[in-house]
């Protein structure tokens, strides 16, 4: 955020401090995007700052004037530019300000202090797409540029790996028991539930994210969110969804895109990404909590299935405790009632 000299408050100049900035900051090296939001007077300051910053930033916006200008473009070296945004306000006023004490101070008529206009508000949103530097992201964390990790780095993650594989277990699982639920209400569309084709399909997506981003946090299987939500709909009927495809293809080719580059979406979610993470943290136990209810069918299996959920929810950092009794018990508890159920 910058804010210009002329016909505005005693500040530093702009220019020093942007030149400042850029000395210290490099793009694509620092950060991947650099968004300048100019807050200034005059048009002409607004475009010098522009040209000052082209091929430096992603995107210069310039703010204050509370009217958008439409001169939104490209510069030569590739930053996006537009003098100015305009406001988020009623329209029906004077810069969003109540337009008949606004005219009563032009006609020298009694007014009181300036104070928001309350009508209808309008958002003026500065639109662009700006797409992550693949070549740098894989310069920066491939292990084909940066080299692969020591044997004992290898070694040592070998208990994340398998607390990782039992996590993408219980996914696999949940989706499954998510599917089957819904498959009762829509016999219309029968669905091919195949826990091979989920690990093979996992397996190749986790492969390339290996080679290009090797990111733990990704490489689940199922976003728990998005799969209730399309499931639930698509249980309505026809009517409501056509094919589960449709609900999928609407989040993960059309929704996606649009949140990762597109600015407006951007800058709107991230001051909300926590309370979403969160929302998707309570529907993600919704969910886990109802397959796991709906999968014990035994006493062993239901006491088994409450005492490794109380180890894992409550034992902090010795979490791989708690997995590891449940593997006990699944072997040597209800493994064993199972196989004497058999018998």
């Amino acid at each position: 955020n910058l804010m210009g000299n002329i016909f505005m408050k005693k500040c530093d100049d702009v220019f020093i401090e942007a030149n400042n900035f850029i000395n210290k900051h490099i793009l694509k090296e620092d950060y991947d995007f650099l968004i300048v939001d100019f807050h200034g007077e005059i048009t002409s300051e607004k475009m010098a700052i522009g040209h000052f910053f082209d091929g430096k930033a992603t995107l210069v916006v310039g703010t204050h004037t509370h009217v958008p200008t439409n001169d939104a473009r490209i510069l030569e070296n590739g930053t996006g530019y537009q003098t100015d945004a305009g406001m988020c306000g009623d329209y029906n006023s004077v810069i969003g300000m109540n337009k008949s004490n606004s005219l009563n101070k032009f006609l020298k008529k009694e007014a009181k202090k300036h104070f928001p206009s309350i009508g209808e508000a309008s958002l003026n949103v500065t639109w662009g797409f700006a797409f992550p530097d693949v070549v740098t992201l894989f310069e920066r964390t491939s292990p084909f540029s940066i080299g692969f990790p020591s044997l004992s780095m290898y070694l040592d993650a070998i208990p994340l790996v398998i607390i990782g594989y039992i996590i993408l277990f219980g996914d696999i699982i949940t989706g499954q028991e998510i599917l089957n639920d819904a498959q009762k209400l829509r016999p219309d569309e029968p669905l091919k539930v195949d826990s091979n084709r989920f690990h093979l399909s996992i397996a190749v997506r986790n492969l390339i994210g290996l080679i290009f981003n090797p990111n733990f946090p990704t490489q689940g299987a199922l976003w728990t969110g998005v799969h209730v939500v399309v499931a639930e709909r698509w249980k309505k009927g026809p009517n409501e969804m056509p094919s589960i495809f449709d609900g999928l293809g609407s989040y993960y080719l059309m929704a996606i895109p649009f949140l990762y580059v597109t600015l407006p979406f951007i800058t709107l979610m991230e001051p909300l990404m926590n309370i979403a993470l969160n929302l998707t943290l309570v529907l993600t136990g919704f969910a886990c909590a109802y397959v796991a209810l709906a999968i014990p069918k035994t006493n062993a299996e239901m006491a088994s299935a409450l005492f490794i959920s109380l180890l894992i929810a409550f034992t902090g950092e010795y979490v791989w405790l708690g997995l590891l009794i449940g593997i006990f018990l699944s072997i040597f508890v209800v493994g064993k009632q199972t196989s004497s159920n058999q018998s």
